[in-house]
């Protein structure tokens, strides 16, 4: 269709909505991350859990043969803490069940870290700027983004639209490639302004991924 082809957007942007935009934006993030940041296997786990295993037994037998045989590190504290260092390990991933579900938690963990990095840094200028209108006139598939203050507008960025989009909560992300780890532009919208509409005529798709409750 005709209209299609060309589009205008105009959003207030305030800086209470950028702040209550960061838990959304940290969420579709991080389970975007979890998703293409894939885990190892259960298998691999398990096999690693059992290498440190034989390392910590093979480190323990040998610390305690150096005291056997009097030959210990000096001073001998370092011994001991080298042994107490094996010991801990070795009762750390006895379980290799539980050392997957710590695995998993940390990388959780240290996947929403970085999730809520990221969102803070790409609201980070909208937040200096704000309050504002967020302009984006399309035509075809090139898009440029002004930000109109009370003065004037000023010009942000331009992008090709392609590939994949991910949508939030008063946002939606674009990904050149379904496996890229950030995204190349993000718009701050209204749910029912015709986006998604008009980035789905132009072949970009939607990441198979539930995020943020998209």
């Amino acid at each position: 269709m005709e209209y299609m082809k060309r589009l205008h957007i105009s959003t207030p942007i305030s800086v209470d909505a950028l702040n209550q935009m960061v838990p959304n934006l940290t969420a579709s993030l991080h389970t975007y991350l979890m998703v293409r940041k894939r885990p190892l296997s259960a298998k691999t786990i398990h096999l690693l859990c059992i290498l440190i295993r034989v390392c910590c037994i093979l480190g323990l037998l040998l610390s305690s043969l150096l005291l056997y045989w009097g030959q210990p590190f000096r001073p001998i504290s370092i011994q001991f803490g080298v042994m107490i260092s094996f010991l801990v390990l070795l009762l750390l991933f006895w379980d290799s069940n539980k050392a997957q579900q710590g695995r998993l938690a940390f990388r959780s963990s240290v996947l929403h870290w970085s999730a809520r990095t990221r969102a803070s840094g790409i609201l980070k200028t909208a937040k200096k700027s704000a309050p504002f209108h967020a302009e984006y006139d399309f035509r075809g598939d090139t898009v440029v983004y002004h930000r109109a203050g009370a003065e004037k507008a000023s010009f942000v960025w331009s992008r090709k639209l392609t590939g994949f989009l991910l949508v939030g909560h008063g946002y939606t992300l674009l990904f050149k490639k379904e496996k890229s780890l950030n995204p190349y532009a993000i718009f701050l919208h209204e749910a029912d302004d015709g986006l998604l509409p008009y980035l789905e005529e132009l072949g970009i798709k939607k990441l198979a991924i539930a995020a943020g409750n998209a």
